[in-house]
């Protein structure tokens, strides 16, 4: 009676080493990941910036939609091809106030993005709210939805 009880606990003993070794590397994981997409939302910044067309197409999963702050929806190669055009320019583009959370393969980012500049000669400025999804894929995330929304008051 006493080998059963025995093997019982350690059974126990083994199931809950498990457990908590599962919960300890879920936590790793999603701190591994949240670090990633914080460096690849700040590629995502720099390639706006600079209206670099080539990052942008490596960011951008193929069915990836972009909602603009005048609620135009545009595809990946819409923002591609304004890149390309070269007719928006930005002095200033930064995010801040920076959220990320995590759900295995999928991370939502929200933040907050300051601006300025100027699209086909005309001067803009002013900060957005956003939401930016990205998913995992091969082994990179990339975005595969972003909103924006002006920030009023």
């Amino acid at each position: 009676m006493k080998r059963v009880l025995l093997t019982g606990a350690v059974l126990t003993l083994i199931s809950v080493l498990s457990a908590c070794g599962e919960a300890k590397k879920a936590t790793v994981d999603a701190a591994t990941a949240e670090k990633e997409v914080r460096a690849v939302n700040e590629e995502y910044d720099r390639a706006m910036k600079q209206q670099d067309a080539a990052a942008i197409e490596k960011l951008y999963a193929e069915d990836t939609k972009v909602v603009e702050s005048n609620g135009k929806l545009l595809t990946k190669a819409d923002v591609i091809a304004t890149a390309k055009a070269g007719e928006t320019k930005y002095d200033e583009g930064q995010s801040s106030d920076i959220t990320v959370r995590v759900h295995g393969d999928t991370a939502v980012v929200n933040g907050k993005w300051t601006q300025k500049g100027t699209v086909k000669g005309q001067a803009f400025a002013g900060a957005l709210q956003y939401t930016t999804v990205y998913m995992k894929h091969d082994g990179k995330w990339q975005v595969i939805s972003d909103q924006v929304t002006p920030i009023t008051n």
